[in-house]
């Protein structure tokens, strides 16, 4: 993903790319037909969605309640509703809200979509799983497309997505969240840690010459007297 990201930093290519993803699109993985509109990022461009993907086609996923957090084209969310499971779906853009209802609608699933900043329209409630797949390198964001890539300079969506995640951190809920080799992981960690959390490396992986790096999120955990 990292050479996307230097070639998108050019401004040619960045106009191209806005150029090609301007026009509606429905990209199809695994029999799930996406609906791709403007500013929303194209998951067969970004390949941590399929490694999360291929993480989580060993869970046991019927009857359990699923949160893809930031979900974009909600191609995870759809895969989780396939699999039985009652599933929420949230984004802070309206293209992506509007999409994944053409998705859901188009593969005959159910979501739950909610138009949101992390968690902020999100009634605390245990979620058996909450998958997330965050933007994460430093530059502050002037737009939707932007905001698929870049976190903030100061790490803005870290700050406010792990502020936010406490209450949703349960005894039966588990949180996952990939990560590149190419972002600032020392810093993210830092971050967690500030806000009392952990996380742990649960799987490492090489997709197009890119680790990428699985991990689970949990409470510090107080040492008992």
């Amino acid at each position: 993903m990292i050479h996307l990201i230097r070639k998108l930093s050019q401004p040619l290519v960045w106009r191209f790319y806005k150029w090609y993803l301007y026009t509606p699109k429905w990209y199809k993985y695994d029999g799930i037909e996406v609906r791709i509109l403007p500013t929303v990022f194209h998951p067969g461009w970004l390949v941590s969605t399929k490694t999360l993907l291929n993480f989580i086609a060993g869970f046991e996923l019927n009857g359990k309640k699923i949160l893809e957090l930031g979900a974009g084209s909600g191609l995870i969310a759809l895969y989780a509703s396939r699999q039985g499971a009652t599933t929420t779906a949230t984004d802070i853009n309206p293209m992506a809200i509007k999409a994944m209802k053409e998705s859901a609608h188009k593969n005959n699933l159910q979501l739950t979509i909610i138009e949101s900043d992390l968690f902020e329209k999100i009634e605390p409630r245990e979620f058996n799983y909450i998958f997330i797949n965050p933007p994460y390198f430093p530059k502050d964001p002037i737009d939707n497309w932007e905001r698929a890539f870049y976190c903030g300079a100061n790490f803005e969506y870290f700050h406010k997505l792990f502020a936010q995640l406490h209450p949703y951190l349960g005894n039966k809920a588990k949180t996952y969240m990939i990560l590149s080799e190419y972002c600032n992981i020392e810093v993210i960690h830092t971050l967690a840690a500030r806000y009392s959390l952990t996380l742990e490396l649960l799987q490492t992986k090489v997709m197009f010459a890119e680790e990428q790096y699985i991990y689970i999120i949990d409470k510090v955990t107080k040492p008992s007297n």
